[in-house]
């Protein structure tokens, strides 16, 4: 049986509305208003986005990357809500995940989305639920091209990928994401109603809106949090392929390093990229072999957010920069960690006000993570799910007498 191979290129990746006015979310309330202002995408970065699909038409097989994860595992959006409710609003978010990096754009009321992850089936389900959401008339028109749709359906609809790699995109989708029977966006998850895209109106013509393609305002790339290199991709990134069609995986410094290129020459142009809002490292942070039962460890925490400093900082700038890159805001780091009671898996989200930590001494950071895993640890006790906004206390300033 012959075997067709498609390569198909994604990136995702959001931009502000420049000139867009900030906007609070509340429970009660989702008021977005969007302020007349001209956009402009952001360039492409050069980081990995490729992944290589093999699959047997006749067969209805396709190879390729596949996940456990498609499905999100944490639950209650509200708590999600709780920790993103003091982040900035129309920024950027960056968020690993497939619905959870989603869910996190909404919440946040991000203007643009950079997803981020080593898992080869996450960019893979959002360039296909981009095309789906972009492409689609009605919140009842997506509804039919994700869970009923046939290959004939999406060729007349989507207008990319060309209809040549189409085929295993859709055996793919058909495969590992319309199949998912304890998809809790499939099953109405009344934990995630607030933001269910496939029920929710207001959620679906936010995320279509995200999926734009003038500008693009949506981009995922293969970033390894913790590696300072790009390495190629390997089992344990669920790649089941032959050992030559493994993609690359960059690193977060990376892309941290392109992204300050693009917005240099944004600023010399007279309009600067948004700031960053949000960082959503899902369970990223509670998985590490370095977590310990009841929380993340200290290291684990600062292992992440030594990572991401190089986000706020500019070249040949002091570790200090957010101090001027993000003076009126405060961008959140997002992270889920998980317990077991005696009958279930309980989650807790937990949101760190990443300025209130960089703009302390080494000495005052490693004090501020001990009192967050010891808050966290002690939330966690309830074996109940909840959520845990939290901010370092401002560095004392010491009297010199005369």
């Amino acid at each position: 049986m012959k075997i067709q191979r498609c390569r198909y290129l994604m990136a995702l990746l959001v931009v502000a509305p420049y000139g867009s006015g900030c906007h609070s979310v509340s429970r009660d309330e989702d008021h977005r208003e969007e302020k007349a202002g001209e956009d402009e995408a952001l360039p492409e970065l050069t980081l990995p986005n490729q992944v290589t699909l093999a699959y047997e038409g006749d067969s209805g097989i396709v190879r390729g990357p596949s996940s456990s994860f498609i499905a999100p595992n944490e639950r209650h959006a509200e708590h999600l809500a709780q920790v993103l409710a003091k982040a900035p609003r129309r920024g950027i978010c960056i968020a690993l995940g497939t619905e959870r990096a989603l869910f996190t754009a909404y919440l946040a009321d991000c203007a643009g989305l950079y997803g981020l992850d080593i898992n080869a089936a996450v960019p893979l389900f959002h360039a296909i639920n981009r095309s789906l959401l972009r492409d689609s008339t009605s919140l009842a028109h997506y509804n039919y091209l994700r869970l009923q749709a046939d290959l004939s359906d999406w060729q007349a609809a989507l207008q990319t990928p060309q209809p040549g790699n189409l085929e295993g995109l859709f055996l793919w989708w058909k495969t590992f994401v319309r199949s998912s029977v304890d998809h809790p966006l499939h099953k109405k998850d009344p934990l995630l109603a607030s933001v269910n895209y496939l029920v929710e109106t207001r959620v679906f013509e936010f995320l279509k809106n995200l999926s734009s393609d003038n500008p693009r305002r949506q981009r995922t790339y293969l970033v390894d949090l913790y590696n300072k290199h790009e390495r190629a991709a390997g089992y344990e990134d669920v790649y089941f392929g032959p050992d030559e069609e493994w993609p690359r995986v960059s690193s977060l410094q990376s892309f941290s390093r392109e992204l300050d290129v693009h917005r240099k020459a944004a600023a010399e142009r007279g309009r600067p990229i948004p700031e960053i809002a949000v960082i959503d490292v899902s369970n990223a942070i509670g998985t590490t072999q370095i977590r310990f039962e009841g929380g993340p460890s200290r290291k684990s925490v600062a292992l992440i957010l030594g990572q991401i400093e190089a986000l706020f900082a500019l070249e040949g700038a002091g570790t200090n920069d957010i101090e001027k890159t993000a003076a009126d805001t405060h961008p959140v780091l997002v992270f889920t960690t998980y317990g077991r009671s005696p009958s279930e898996v309980f989650w807790w989200h937990v949101g760190l006000d990443i300025r209130s930590y960089f703009v302390l001494s080494s000495e005052a950071r490693e004090e501020c993570l001990a009192q967050l895993t010891t808050e966290i640890t002690r939330a966690m006790k309830s074996e109940l799910p909840g959520a845990l906004a939290f901010s370092c206390p401002a560095p004392q300033r010491r009297c010199v007498g005369k």
